[in-house]
């Protein structure tokens, strides 16, 4: 197992490095920069200063190996072009938490609905119990953020007045209600259909009608030996959909007034802002291959028969 983690770090690594070599030549690929003669009041001389004091002077391929090296010796990012006298380390720190908290708390109230609702849905299949959960989960998976978030702040909000519409103090405050309500309604719709259509394979299964001829509890039956087998595909969905939501959404932080990563993410691609553009790829690139690693390693936990060497 150890030797693994250890190939598998070692892979991050190569892919870290990949990544950002891709980034960074698309990025230099595209015609214009950060900074044009025609887009700032400001004298040829002065533009000319700040890009020396960016490096943009510099040949491309300069500017590739001095920056990767700042990244793989010191995990400097680099200041941002936008955001005056801030680095993309600073950025990363005040707001990449933010998007964290709120994915987290998206995500386990995904699985707290989705996974119920695949299962009851399996077990009273054809019923009413499992069309209404279908229907549910088809408007999770249909309906957008963008229009998923304003929904959820008139209704809750506008209407009813149950909660602020937007902005962010903390996991404990009622703020963070809807926007986590709008990130957990489509993970939670996709884990509703997975966990219910592995179910019904499982269902089916000689292990499960030997664990019932033998007298156990329906609720034994459907937790011990049908839902720990039918785990596996809703681990792997529920990764995908971890690493989404924890990396921040920009329709969602920006409708609700979220300080996260994601709305930083979208504007520095607008703005040309190189080192907050690479900075987040890199920083999405490393959850998602850690989720994936993480999850690799529960099937050994859910499955005993997966071993690594």
């Amino acid at each position: 197992m150890l030797g693994y983690v250890i190939r598998r770090v070692f892979r991050l690594a190569v892919v870290l490095i990949t990544v950002y070599t891709l980034v960074f030549v698309a990025a230099h690929a595209i015609p214009g920069g950060p900074f044009e003669e025609g887009d700032m009041p400001i004298t040829k001389e002065a533009l000319e200063n700040i890009r020396k004091r960016y490096r943009l002077d510099q040949p491309v391929w300069r500017q590739y190996l001095t920056n990767l090296w700042a990244v793989v010796r010191h995990g400097d990012l680099g200041p941002s072009y936008i955001s005056a006298h801030r680095t993309v380390n600073d950025i990363l720190g005040d707001h990449f938490p933010v998007s964290l908290q709120l994915g987290l708390l998206s995500m386990l109230l995904s699985v707290a609905v989705g996974v119920p609702i695949g299962v009851l849905s399996a077990t009273r299949h054809n019923s009413w119990i499992d069309h209404g959960g279908m229907f549910f989960a088809l408007i999770g998976i249909s309906v957008p953020n963008f229009v998923m978030t304003p929904l959820l702040i008139v209704l809750l909000a506008v209407w009813l007045r149950w909660l602020p519409s937007g902005g962010w103090d903390g996991l404990l405050s009622a703020k963070v209600v809807i926007p986590a309500l709008a990130l957990a309604f489509p993970p939670a719709a996709a884990l509703a259909r997975y966990t219910r259509s592995t179910m019904l394979g499982v269902l089916g299964m000689d292990y499960v009608r030997t664990a019932r001829a033998k007298g156990l509890m329906e609720f034994l039956v459907i937790v011990r030996h049908a839902l720990r087998n039918a785990l596996i595909p809703v681990m792997t969905v529920a990764g995908l959909y971890l690493a989404r939501v924890v990396t921040g959404s920009f329709f969602v932080e920006t409708i609700a007034a979220v300080p996260g990563i994601g709305r930083y993410f979208i504007t520095s691609i607008s703005t040309r802002d190189y080192p907050v553009m690479l900075g987040t790829t890199l920083l999405l690139a490393f959850v998602v291959a850690v989720v994936n690693l993480i999850v690799d390693l529960l099937y050994a936990v859910v499955d005993p028969r997966i071993h690594y060497a």
